[in-house]
């Protein structure tokens, strides 16, 4: 990737540069951007005492974490047509595990990576490319975004110092008028994460979507075409629109032939679990995920909303319970049995939740303070979780959070699998 880039940024500069010497490529620049955060977190979880995991023993979650994370960020603009965007971090994070009852050795982890590193060169006032490594992300869903099946993100843990890790993307925007615009996105290669499914290979995706906006900016509606190299297509929809000036309805949904993800499967005549398979990988159903929710904005940026999660590849009760059997049976294949448990594939491990959130900006002393609140519900099995976040501003460059989480239901259910509680503290300094 970094040969790729620097062919990109060259060609780039080159462009802009139509053949000045560095020298007359730097005159050009027309501004520097930069700035810095440094972010300090602690924070203590209590996992689950399930059958997969009893007493922490099998997953080892670090009860307490410590970290220290350095997030410079740089911004070049040449010829106002050239943009090369730098967002590299630095961590040291210390973290301690309780295990059997018994305390483990503390672990230091020091680590540095790319958040963000990509070059984007607007050809055309209709036409930009940028390549590199990039987030992307659409829709007005909060919970999930269904229809971007390259970015697997959820909001249901996301704070004021989250951050979405980017991927190697090429991307392409063209827009006709005010109205229509059409993104091109094509993945390149692996950006080093855990994979999104255990023991899921890289496989390079290309990603098309249409969208309409109105020239209000109070509708648009979108449509999604996707494929990638060893992967049937999808397709998936997306949109939003304004009742009145205070409430909002949408919607965010993406469909499949067939499941890629691993569910626990049987034998057909005894009905013993045997393994975690790609079971339904070559069926002709199509599988949809899909949200539909509604949003009130009220004064000073406070809003509510409410969503709907219908995920139709989700476990069943039969087999959640199933993949809880095989995981937590001693055997050779157990360690890849947990890995499938653990990330069998899919955005949400049931099939239907209802999810609320809300936020309340500018309270307390100065209007310094925000507090926010989300919670998921399983209509199938009654577990949630829920997950409290609050800010407080203390001048324009310093912020202390804290927040945390609690999950409910029975030992083993969908959402109450591997950690009961969490919370956190930490101050965000930014120069």
């Amino acid at each position: 990737m970094k040969h790729s880039l620097s062919v990109f940024l060259g060609t780039c500069l080159a462009l802009a540069g139509a053949g000045k010497s560095a020298e007359g490529i730097a005159a050009e620049i027309l501004d520097t951007r930069h700035s810095f955060d440094w972010v300090q977190l602690g924070s203590y979880a209590v996992p689950a005492d399930s059958e997969i995991n009893p007493d922490n023993s099998i997953f080892l979650i670090p009860q307490w974490r410590a970290s220290s994370e350095m997030r410079p960020n740089l911004r070049v603009i040449i010829k106002e047509s050239l943009q090369i965007i730098a967002r590299p971090r630095f961590r040291l994070e210390l973290s301690k595990t309780q295990a059997n009852k018994s305390w483990q050795k503390e672990e230091l982890k020091v680590s540095s990576r790319w958040n963000e590193l990509y070059g984007a060169y607007q050809a055309a006032p209709n036409l930009g490319v940028s390549y590199g490594l990039q987030n992307f992300q659409w829709g007005e869903a909060e919970s999930l975004s269904p229809s971007n099946r390259i970015f697997h993100e959820t909001g249901l843990t996301r704070n004021s110092v989250t951050e979405i890790r980017g991927k190697h993307l090429v991307k392409v925007n063209y827009s006709i008028g005010q109205n229509w615009s059409t993104v091109g996105l094509l993945e390149t290669e692996d950006n080093g994460e855990e994979a999104f499914q255990a023991g899921e290979k890289f496989e390079r995706k290309l990603l098309v979507k249409q969208e309409y906006a109105t020239q209000s900016g109070g509708a648009y509606l979108g449509l999604v075409f996707g494929t990638a190299e060893s992967s049937r297509p999808w397709f998936g929809e997306y949109g939003s629109l304004m009742l009145g000036d205070v409430v909002s309805v949408y919607f965010d949904a993406s469909h499949a032939r067939g499941s890629k993800a691993l569910y626990p499967t049987t034998d057909s005549v005894t009905g013993i679990p045997q393994g975690f398979t790609q079971a339904k990988l070559n069926e002709t159903k199509i599988y949809t995920l899909a949200v539909v929710g509604a949003k009130a904005s009220l004064e000073k940026g406070a809003e509510v909303r409410t969503e709907y999660i219908y995920n139709q590849s989700g476990y069943s009760a039969d087999e959640l319970a199933q993949g809880v059997q095989l995981a937590s049976t001693p055997s050779p294949l157990q360690e890849a049995f947990l890995a499938a448990y653990a990330a069998p594939g899919l955005e949400v491990p049931g099939k239907q939740y209802a999810y609320v959130s809300g936020r309340m900006p500018d309270l307390g002393p100065g209007d310094k303070i925000a507090v926010s609140a989300r919670y998921l519900h399983s209509l199938t099995d009654q577990s949630g979780s829920a997950f409290m976040n609050m800010d407080w501003s203390t001048s324009n460059e310093g912020m202390f959070f804290l927040g945390g989480s609690f999950s409910h239901g029975k030992k083993d259910s969908e959402l109450n699998r591997f950690l009961n509680a969490s919370m956190f503290l930490g101050h965000r300094q930014s120069w």
